[in-house]
């Protein structure tokens, strides 16, 4: 406004009161004749009174930065693992909705519980807010994270800046998510939000016929594509990083049995069939392509049974020969004591990262890379 002349100014206040609107917003929407009517204008003083106005109403060249300007402001939530970062170009960037997508067991709650322990102890004066809602909060194992990466005295200090609410069922997570976190927001600094999990209660319906069945994922999507709307807002207006943890379902192919993808398979993809491949066969996120358009991030947990040998062996060519292959067509399997459970992070797709994976092994004091 105060870039423009006062011919400018004064144009814009008459717009105003002859259509007696109470913003220039309003005048808007009212149509060029119309305008040109009450107003009294001739043709082009009435198309640069609507320019006039909608730069008074939004003026986006005042918003324009420099690409370098806004690289360098991004910030982002870290694993304590430099290696997991570097993954994901940094960590879980703020200002987005990230998905942690895994089958039970493969380290959701523990991937979100330790960037919750980063994000507590990398910035003093921040807030965490955990939304849990499979069972009680493990609070014992938040505490051992950060007593592994601090002092006691520092570690207590994150704790009491750690806000949980657990909930039960359907209702009352909306309820809380659309008043009382919004609330929460502005009040308070906090940097990172986690729903775990964001499926619990959207997964499946208890009715029995096929047309509730059918509301049900009708009436599921409308509320997914509300809720999304609503954490993006937030998310960028209060510049904190939410993390949403989702399940998977089976995949049924047209034998009704379940679709099994090699376990050996490294194909990545943003589409439920080649998700399989990665979560180790015959799997999809369970909240489907409404939740996945959603989202901005996607990573992926899993974990299989493995091989792993000494780095002196595995240089050995006559090792694998030696412990796994055929002996008169019999197959052989490797010793115990060779096997464990693997597990990979993998970021499948973001607007700020290639794809990548990493392989990483769970302690007390949360994931390590491999």
């Amino acid at each position: 406004m105060n870039s423009l002349s006062a011919d400018d100014q004064t144009l814009l206040e008459k717009c105003k009161i002859k259509l007696n609107c109470d913003d220039y917003a309003q005048c808007l929407l009212v149509p060029t004749a119309e305008l040109q009517r009450i107003t009294g204008l001739t043709s082009t003083q009435t198309q640069h009174a609507r320019h006039l106005l909608s730069i008074a109403t939004y003026n986006w060249r005042t918003h324009l930065q420099p690409a370098s300007t806004l690289h360098s402001a991004d910030q982002y939530i870290s694993t304590g693992d430099s290696q997991i970062d570097l993954c994901f170009n940094g960590g879980i960037r703020q200002q987005s909705i990230t998905e942690i997508v895994g089958e039970s067991a493969s380290g959701k709650t523990q991937l979100c519980l330790q960037l919750s322990a980063t994000a507590l102890l990398n910035n003093p004066q921040s807030m965490v807010i955990y939304i849990a809602t499979e069972g009680a909060f493990p609070t014992g194992r938040l505490a051992s994270m950060l007593v592994s990466r601090c002092s006691e005295s520092v570690a207590n200090d994150a704790m009491r800046r750690m806000q949980v609410a657990e909930f039960d069922d359907m209702q009352t997570l909306f309820h809380a998510m659309e008043y009382k976190l919004p609330a929460l927001l502005g009040s308070n600094n906090v940097s990172l939000v986690v729903v775990d999990s964001i499926a619990a209660h959207l997964r499946f319906s208890d009715t029995a016929g096929v047309s509730q069945q059918t509301g049900f994922y009708k009436q599921r999507s409308v509320q997914l594509v509300s809720l999304g709307a609503k954490l993006k807002l937030w998310a960028t207006k209060y510049k904190c990083a939410i993390i949403c943890t989702n399940q998977v379902k089976d995949v049924i192919n047209d034998d009704n049995k379940p679709s099994l993808v090699s376990a050996t398979s490294t194909e990545i993809s943003t589409s439920d069939d080649e998700f399989s491949a990665i979560a180790g066969g015959g799997k999809a996120p369970a909240l489907g392509s409404v939740w996945a358009n959603i989202i901005d991030a996607r990573i992926v947990m899993y974990q299989r049974r493995g091989l792993v040998l000494p780095d002196d062996e595995l240089r050995r060519p006559d090792t694998m020969e030696s412990t796994v292959g055929r002996v008169d067509g019999q197959q052989i399997d490797p010793p115990r004591h060779l096997m464990r459970t693997r597990r990979w992070l993998e970021n499948q797709f973001s607007p700020w990262a290639p794809r990548a994976q990493c392989e990483v092994v769970l302690d007390e004091a949360g994931f390590h890379h491999v």
